[in-house]
């Protein structure tokens, strides 16, 4: 009997997790909610914005890989000329047999342009040493610099450029993301770089690039000796591979894969609904992981944010009624914003925002418009969330003194100048004439 209804439980068990599965583990459903991610750090964040959506230990040290090659290709198009063509040389051979390559020859002439590609898309350690050693030349104004002290110089023009990007915690050996114990950052600072190198129009052609090919002008094809060999660079990023019916993500626009034994699986990614542009980072993930942790990192970014208009360019906040305005004026005042206020918010704290209106006392005019006059302020679970000033929505001038020339014309009586001269004329005479008269009566009054 007891093993009966030991059977029985069993069944009703197993029922109910299949059934009822939040029920009987004790969690509730939330589709929306946070994604578990299996990497050690990742962050996701809104590109023009940089508003940060998700975190997961995006501060702790990492090891980049080949996500270090967004850097250097961000130096590149920055300080470089696409147009430029570029002799390979010996910097191609100083990189390890296991890096990754784009396949490049010693002496070899090469378009910065297609340099860059061959940079993103296979991730070509030889690509990156090749335009380190171009970028650092050109921007030391030394054609004759060593490779070796181009290459150190070009680490120096790295680390200074990524702390312009808002990268705090990084420090770059290399421009390839080979291992070095020197050579660092985190999930936060590499959004922030990639972030820089999607406002490119051509960073962003390239990394959205499935599969580009060129010919390699070094090597002629066997099977026919006129015509050479064609060079094949494959994106390594599968989330904008379409025939990749595991990892494809329509929404995906770029950017960059990176792997080490030390690193993990890297992968800084970026992908837009038409709404949204999102840029996620996972660093140090497993294999399957980095594509399932950026999908789901996407997924939850577009399903729980927006865009939100706070305030529109010159939207009446408040109207005033202005003292001392002038008599042809009704004294209305509109305050409106100076600019469009939007940012980035969960959907869910929308409608819990609340503002706070602040205008000066006493204003009066003359005012001009453009003019300070106050200050707005918007408010989420206590925080300030953002705020702006609040401006004159025009031009008001203030009340005219009134002079007697002016209480004249209002009456109807216009004089010129011919009969404003006879006026000052005849005043003059008759205040010589009464000095005259009280004169001649002290003259009288000292004979008697």
């Amino acid at each position: 009997m007891q093993n009966i209804k030991r059977s029985i439980l069993c069944l009703f068990l197993a029922f109910s997790v299949v059934f009822f599965p939040t029920v009987v583990l004790g969690q509730t459903s939330n589709s929306n909610g946070p994604p578990s991610v299996e990497a050690q750090s990742a962050i996701l964040i809104e590109q023009h914005t940089g508003k940060v959506l998700y975190t997961k230990n995006e501060n702790a040290k990492s090891y980049p890989a080949s996500t270090t090659k967004i850097l250097t290709a961000l130096i590149a198009i920055e300080s470089g000329n696409l147009d430029d063509i570029i002799t390979v040389s010996n910097e191609v051979n100083l990189i390890k047999s296991d890096g990754t390559k784009a396949g490049l020859h010693v002496g070899e002439q090469i378009s910065l342009e297609n340099l860059i590609r061959g940079i993103l898309l296979p991730s070509g350690n030889d690509a990156a040493n090749t335009a380190a050693v171009y970028i650092a030349r050109k921007m030391y104004k030394n054609d004759k610099m060593s490779i070796d002290e181009a290459l150190s110089k070009f680490t120096e023009i790295m680390n200074k450029r990524a702390k312009d990007a808002g990268a705090t915690s990084s420090h770059f050996a290399n421009a390839h993301g080979y291992h070095d114990p020197e050579h660092y950052t985190t999930a936060h600072d590499l959004a922030m770089i990639s972030r820089q190198a999607m406002k490119y129009d051509f960073f962003r052609e390239v990394v959205s690039t499935c599969l580009y090919s060129m010919e390699d002008p070094m090597l002629m094809d066997p099977k026919d000796p006129v015509k050479h060999q064609i060079r094949y660079w494959l994106n390594t990023n599968k989330l904008i591979n379409e025939k990749d019916v595991k990892y494809y993500y329509p929404f995906a626009t770029g950017i960059k894969t990176g792997f080490t034994s030390l690193a993990g699986q890297c992968l800084v990614s970026s992908a837009s609904d038409g709404k949204l542009d999102l840029i996620a980072v996972v660093l140090n993930s497993s294999k399957d992981g980095k594509w399932t942790d950026s999908i789901n990192l996407f997924d939850y970014g577009f399903a729980n944010f927006e865009h939100y208009q706070l305030t529109k360019k010159g939207q009446v906040i408040q109207q005033l009624d202005i003292e001392n305005h002038a008599d042809n004026d009704n004294g209305i005042l509109d305050i409106v914003t100076p600019d469009d206020l939007v940012d980035i918010f969960d959907k869910k704290d929308i409608p819990n925002m609340k503002r706070i209106i602040e205008i000066q006392s006493d204003i009066k005019a003359p005012i001009y418009k453009g003019q300070k006059l106050g200050k707005i302020t918007y408010i989420l679970n206590g925080h300030t969330v953002s705020e702006s000033d609040l401006i004159a929505g025009r031009d008001m001038e203030k009340k005219s003194i009134p002079n007697l020339s002016d209480n004249l014309k209002k009456s109807g009586i216009h004089f010129g100048i011919k009969y404003w001269a006879v006026i000052i004329i005849v005043l003059i005479t008759i205040l010589f004439i009464l000095i005259k008269i009280k004169n001649k009566r002290r003259r009288r009054r000292y004979w008697f």
